[in-house]
């Protein structure tokens, strides 16, 4: 289950999954699963036909293959924030508690006013039209004559025969030339003479200049500045303890997650347990490529109910 918003009136396919702990998981079929649905606005309980002030159940229809649904009409229903909850009591159930969170109309509501807008917007839009045309007309004539030519390009457009061709003309190209030169001679002689004017406009340059900068100043200062920021990037700047970081975080958001080690009290409630994530999705269940390992540890007072739930990194 998930946050999940809907427009006022409509029907949300509440579902739940649950599976055991075999390896591979498989599907608990056969289940009586109670659901149970708290609206926010006045803290009631929905007990499948009506509100009532008191903690209240219903159960969920079984579909297949461990999916169990529950098609809640929001008709007639205020907007407001509904919170769901699903349990399964099968002691081999890996996931026995799902809790989701349906929103009900607010800006939803408004979707199908900003739908009518542009439907509007749309009917005032030319027929045909393509970005650039002064005129209406189809352009598949056009297009077509585009894709002839395009069609046509060696290589499927990838011009790998140009590219060797260029490169046999290079092959063949007369030893020491100079762009410009007419004759195939070495031209160290002219070359020199270049440097020599070069240096003499090297003379005439501003001392310390350095580019966008108005002012002739040694830039020391500043260079030190910006160096010392940049020493304290970490990990000599590959910030691969950043990267490591991020990873663990897309772990902790269930990408590449391994659970195993339940406990369950009387009451078949998960009271401890541990999880995986990992940097290889190949990894995942294995020894290898953990980048962290965190221990699930909850209080439970009676069944689907728990004091408090708590997961540290180990």
């Amino acid at each position: 289950m998930e946050t999940v918003r809907i427009q006022n009136g409509n029907t949300e396919k509440i579902t739940a999954a649950f599976f055991d702990n075999a390896s591979p998981p498989a599907a608990i079929t056969g289940e009586t699963v109670p659901l149970s649905i708290w609206r926010e606005s006045d803290n009631e309980w929905y007990t499948g036909a009506g509100w009532q002030a008191g903690y209240t159940t219903f159960n969920m229809s079984e579909l297949a293959q461990g999916y169990y649904i529950y098609n809640f009409n929001t008709s007639g229903f205020s907007d407001d924030t509904y919170h769901m909850r699903a349990v399964c009591s099968n002691v081999s159930c890996t996931n026995p508690i799902q809790e989701g969170e349906l929103k009900v109309g607010y800006y939803v509501d408004e979707i199908s006013e900003i739908l009518t807008d542009t439907n509007e917007t749309q009917g005032k839009l030319p027929t045909n039209e393509i970005m650039g045309s002064s005129t209406k007309s189809d352009k598949d004539d056009e297009i077509d004559a585009i894709k002839t030519v395009t069609d046509n390009l060696p290589n499927n457009g990838s011009l790998t025969d140009i590219d060797t061709g260029v490169n046999n003309i290079e092959a063949k190209l007369p030893t020491n030339y100079i762009m410009g030169s007419g004759v195939q001679s070495d031209k160290d002689d002219e070359i020199d003479t270049i440097l020599i004017d070069t240096n003499e406009i090297q003379t005439k340059l501003p001392s310390n200049y350095i580019m966008g900068s108005s002012v002739p100043t040694d830039k020391d200062d500043e260079i030190d500045a910006i160096k010392a920021i940049t020493d304290n990037l970490p990990d000599s700047g590959a910030l691969t303890t950043i990267s490591a970081d991020l990873k663990r975080v897309l772990g902790l958001m269930h990408e590449n997650v391994y659970i195993d080690n339940p406990v369950f009290d009387n009451n078949t409630n998960l009271i401890s347990a541990r999880i995986r994530i990992y940097s290889v999705a190949g990894s995942v269940g294995t020894g290898s490529n953990v980048l962290a390992t965190y221990t699930i540890t909850a209080i439970g007072t009676d069944a689907g109910k728990f004091t408090t739930w708590k997961m540290v990194k180990a």
